[in-house]
């Protein structure tokens, strides 16, 4: 059996801060309780310092009275050839500082990429069989994190697998296709219904807390998803309801792949990551059911339906225009310093 964790009570080292996730996890303690460090060099949340897991000397210098860690900081583009390094290599770091300086808890946010392409709701109950070198990373990074639980007394940790994250502050697909939709571009992609699971980064946070606040084991592992889960034509819908934009365009899947595989070509001569490619037209067309009743049936209450949370971000995204695009270009600077990459 493992104690409960008292937020209230704890004082956090988290990495990737000041990403999407972590400045919305950051609103759940008070400054004085959180160490945040990240790649990013603005100051986005409290106690911020750049640091990179992969150099285990930095986390060693930063970690000062740390009780628990929460491990956000992940490599997760399409474009990165190397997850290993941060993933995995960036987790031992850092379970090795938290041995060396006798921190019991760690909080790692994984990922249903660890399912692989299951066109099932798949749950924790099933076998995961990772497809990409994300995946993979992130299920090694799992069990590295397992064999140090086993190895310590009174360690415990907590793993979390989202589904795709949106809300404010996203610049993802689901950014990507509010921005197409808003430009008028409301494109369908073939006429087939195809589920996808998402997580509104709100629900998120506040189901994280209530996950440390509830464990009754030493290692545990939750899915996480919204319900109920929409279709990609029914996503599209209710952003295109809020911005607007009626009109919708249907594009064979045939044709969509050919021209996302155009775009992979322009892209590459440009070295520009495109809105469109490949690998977004088959994401977006790939079914992704995935189930979170292991959490739903601990007690959590999400605030926001799947629906609801789609509303708040799209009006959020068309409320701040001037504040998404000045975050969107200090991205797109990052991405250029840090992979060398433009992206749209």
């Amino acid at each position: 059996m493992s104690k409960e964790i008292n937020i209230n009570e704890e004082k956090y080292y988290i990495t990737g801060g000041a990403g999407f996730i972590g400045r919305h996890l950051n609103k759940l303690f008070e400054p004085e309780q959180v160490i945040n460090i990240d790649l990013r060099e603005e100051k986005i949340v409290p106690n911020q310092h750049v640091i990179d897991i992969r150099n285990i000397d930095e986390i060693k210098k930063t970690i000062e009275d740390s009780t628990a860690i929460i491990h956000l900081a992940a490599s997760h583009y399409d474009f990165e050839k190397d997850y290993h390094s941060t993933n995995v290599q960036g987790t031992k770091n850092l379970l090795s500082v938290a041995e060396e300086k006798g921190i019991g808890t760690f909080v790692f946010f994984s990922s249903v990429a660890v399912y692989g392409s299951s066109r099932s709701l798949a749950d924790e109950d099933t076998i995961p069989n990772p497809e990409n070198g994300y995946g993979k990373s992130k299920l090694e990074a799992e069990k590295v994190i397992e064999e140090w639980v086993n190895k310590g007394s009174g360690r415990k940790a907590l793993i979390i697998r989202p589904a795709v994250v949106f809300g404010p502050h996203n610049y993802g697909n689901l950014f990507n296709l509010t921005r197409s939709i808003d430009k008028g571009y409301n494109i369908q992609l073939g006429k087939k219904k195809v589920i996808k699971s998402i997580a509104y980064v709100k629900n998120l946070a506040d189901a994280t807390q209530y996950l440390m606040e509830n464990m009754s084991q030493n290692y545990e592992i939750y899915n996480y998803v919204d319900e109920p889960q929409m279709s990609n034509i029914e996503i599209s819908s209710t952003i295109g309801s809020v911005l607007g934009s009626k009109k919708t365009i249907t594009v064979p899947y045939s044709a969509a792949i050919i021209l996302g595989k155009a775009f992979d070509l322009v892209g590459g001569v440009i070295n520009k990551e495109l809105m469109i490619s490949s690998k977004r037209v088959e994401k977006f067309c790939t079914p992704t059911s995935f189930s979170a009743k292991k959490i739903l049936k601990k007690g959590f209450k999400p605030t926001y339906n799947t629906q609801e949370g789609l509303i708040k971000t799209t009006q959020w995204f068309d409320g701040n225009r001037k504040k998404w695009k000045t975050e969107h270009e200090k991205l797109k600077k990052m991405f250029k310093a840090y992979y060398g990459i433009t992206i749209e």
